[in-house]
């Protein structure tokens, strides 16, 4: 009859380690470990680090009259002003939309 044991390995820094079977996950040590931690221990320790970045809010666009309009502070012509959308309050954005002389589009990133 045969036995059948599980082989360890010796890390330097943290004493024995159960060594992985094929196929068996050993769970993150070190940095990488409490990474993976913070991050709820369904996350990957090798995932927890590349997060992905918050999405880019949408545009506001803004063209003008020829002779130019000042609305909320600044000022609006032919070219087009590309404003983030966060950067303007309710407020701001229901004054630029209410005036007839503005053409006001919002665009989705990428734009």
């Amino acid at each position: 009859m045969t036995s059948k044991s599980k082989a360890t390995s010796t890390d330097t820094k943290t004493g024995a380690a159960d060594a992985a079977q094929p196929g068996e996950m050993l769970p993150a040590m070190g940095a990488a470990g409490a990474t993976a931690d913070a991050a709820g221990a369904d996350t990957p320790a090798a995932d927890a680090g590349n997060a992905w970045p918050t999405p880019t809010p949408p545009t506001v666009i803004v063209k003008g009259p020829a002779k130019g309009r000042w609305r909320i502070g600044r000022q609006f012509g032919t070219e087009p002003v590309s404003i983030p959308a966060t950067e303007l309050t309710n407020e701001q954005y229901d004054a630029l939309v209410a005036d007839p002389e503005l053409l006001v589009t919002i665009a989705d990133a990428p734009y």
